[in-house]
């Protein structure tokens, strides 16, 4: 395995993020990882995304030689050229700091939800990851406990990590469910943070994109 790879695989691995669930896709093999050491070709990009919705795989996308900021907001900037990626500005934190959402349109034409992870201090904390990446579920509806409590329901022709396919039976599910929430919510306790802020957010950025 590339140790890029290998390196984020073990950071998910070990819920370093506080998500108990992205451990359970690593032991299970269910992430597909893509590897650019520049911003990648888009097309090229969108047909694998596709590949790995097909094949029911949450996809990373990972940025290692990215370094700062701009850097990012110009790979950004790169998607934005596709027809199937749109970044959003969803407002502004306390402190200022700009929350950017990241979209992904997927071949059944579903809006997929994007999460980012950067080295960057102004990320949340279960957010600051080793390497820039960009993370989302490329696939259809796929979890059965979607609108089951604790999950929200299925919102429109939207989808998220929350219809990525797990194997938990209900109970089990529920009980990662309430982990999770109790490891993310210990994660934002310093600095202070809330986490409901950035469900919808893939990067905090000092300046705005564009």
């Amino acid at each position: 395995m590339d140790e890029v790879v290998d390196h984020f695989n073990r950071w998910l691995r070990t819920a370093s993020t506080g998500c108990l669930f992205a451990s359970r896709l690593v032991a299970a093999g269910r992430i597909a990882y893509e590897r650019h050491d520049k911003p990648p070709d888009v097309d090229v990009l969108d047909a694998s995304l596709d590949d790995y919705g097909r094949r029911g795989l949450t996809a990373i996308v990972l940025l290692p030689l990215l370094s700062s900021e701009e850097e990012l907001v110009a790979a950004l900037a790169r998607l934005g050229e596709g027809t199937r990626w749109r970044t959003l500005d969803r407002g502004r934190r306390a402190d200022g700091s700009v929350l950017v959402g990241l979209e992904w349109t997927t071949a059944s034409g579903d809006v997929s939800d994007a999460m980012g992870f950067a080295p960057l201090p102004w990320m949340p904390v279960p957010r600051r990851a080793p390497y820039f990446a960009i993370a989302l579920w490329p696939g259809g509806r796929r979890n059965a406990e979607r609108g089951t409590p604790p999950t929200p329901r299925a919102r429109g022709r939207e989808v998220s990590f929350l219809d990525a396919e797990h194997g938990f039976a209900h109970g089990e599910y529920v009980a990662t469910w309430e982990k999770t929430a109790a490891r993310v919510g210990g994660l934002m306790k310093a600095p202070p943070d809330d986490a409901a802020l950035y469900r919808r957010v893939a990067f905090v950025l000092r300046a705005p994109p564009g």
